[in-house]
């Protein structure tokens, strides 16, 4: 009867501490459903100091505190193959509406915040034709793709 009752308070103490201890991880998005989604560059458009671009295709995955940049090598920007360069991260909670994206396996970082429903993209960039480490800015909206529609990846290429 005591090894019942011990088993059963046990259980009740497990279920009840949740078992997890994920907590309220920083680098978790999840309590911001505004961030979550999928979006797209508006426009194909985007702005550095100097330089303004057209035509690139590129889309955000945001979800549970991971970003993914799907940019589509066959655009008229990039004028490349037909596939996507894929690229992984974890989005860090800046604190309100602004985030930090860190490439998994790499220093560099860039810099998100939600403006008038849209997702803002700012960072360094370098051009073959520019200053190097230029300031730039995209603007990206919600999409209604799916992820399935990026595809083939051109690592698999």
């Amino acid at each position: 009867m005591n090894k019942a009752v011990l088993l059963t308070l046990t259980v009740i103490t497990l279920i009840g501490c949740g078992g997890g201890g994920s907590g309220s991880s920083k680098s978790d998005t999840s309590d911001n459903k505004q961030i979550q989604g999928l979006w797209s560059l508006a426009g194909g458009e985007f702005e550095a100091t100097g330089y303004k671009g057209t035509g690139d295709e590129r889309y955000l995955h945001i979800q549970e505190g991971r970003l993914t940049i799907y940019d589509y090598k066959g655009d008229s920007f990039d004028q490349g193959d037909n596939c996507y360069v894929i690229l992984s991260g974890s989005l860090v909670s800046k604190g309100g509406d602004n985030y930090e994206f860190r490439v998994f396996g790499s220093s560099s970082s860039r810099q998100y915040s939600i403006e008038n429903s849209r997702l803002i993209e700012r960072g360094m960039i370098n051009y073959e034709d520019a200053d190097n480490n230029t300031p730039y800015h995209f603007i990206y909206e919600t999409s209604d793709l799916s992820i399935s529609d990026f595809s083939p990846d051109c690592a698999s290429k």
